[in-house]
């Protein structure tokens, strides 16, 4: 007669394995936080030192115009290189779980002092907190495209970031003195990313501003609606 068969009763204290999912959703959020948080900052670290060495160049008495071509093709191979990496970056790069609004406020801060010369000015109540996880990631997002772009384009010497709440409305404000674009030219182009910015808003009810012209300055701004699903 065969033996009945004994459970190990070690076993029911044993954790069961998470679901393949959500395995794979730790791993792309790893992915993230590991490209942002290394080789994307370090490809930031050597498209400045590339800068100032082709500052430095151009400053020679000899005539260096073969040396700022080679720098200027690394530079261009920079750009290929990060626009990859931001690919993935934003492809897997929503806030992680229990973020708040500042933290992450305070990352995309420092973020953009790392990488950038200007004067930046910080006015934000820490105690607000979007109604919903989507609101979280619209705002997020728009904080860090505005600053990247004021990064890339502007060439400015001060900026200015808001953050208030008035009449279950949050109001996120980035105000640069740089150069300035024109809206309309840029919207229908798609750069810079207002597109991407005002349709994400627009899902969620809310709106995006852009107030800028040649010359500058320029404010982008979102309005972001409290309401909560029923």
């Amino acid at each position: 007669m065969a033996k009945p068969e004994v459970s190990d009763p070690r076993s029911r204290f044993r954790p069961a394995p998470p679901p393949a999912a959500d395995t794979q959703q730790r791993g792309l959020l790893r992915l993230s936080l590991d490209l942002h948080d290394g080789p994307m900052q370090d490809l930031a670290a050597v498209g400045f030192a590339l800068d100032r060495l082709r500052r430095d160049l151009a400053a020679l008495p000899d005539d260096p115009a073969g040396l700022v071509l080679q720098v200027d093709g690394i530079r261009e191979q920079l750009a290929v290189i990060e626009l990859s990496l931001r690919k993935v970056v934003d492809a897997t790069g929503d806030p992680p779980p229990g973020s708040t609004l500042a933290s992450l406020v305070d990352a995309e801060i420092a973020r953009f002092t790392r990488l950038d010369d200007a004067d930046l000015e910080l006015q934000a109540d820490p105690a607000i907190e979007p109604a919903t996880d989507s609101q979280l990631i619209a705002l997020h997002r728009v904080l860090r495209e505005a600053l990247t772009n004021v990064h890339k384009h502007a060439h400015a010497g001060h900026v200015a970031v808001r953050l208030y709440e008035a009449d279950d409305v949050i109001h996120l404000e980035v105000t640069d003195d740089g150069v300035g674009f024109d809206p309309a030219q840029r919207g229908r182009s798609g750069a810079l990313g207002l597109n991407g910015m005002r349709e994400r808003l627009r899902l969620l009810g809310s709106e995006l501003l852009v107030d800028s012209r040649p010359g500058g300055p320029t404010t982008i701004a979102a309005a972001v609606h409290r309401w909560r699903p029923t």
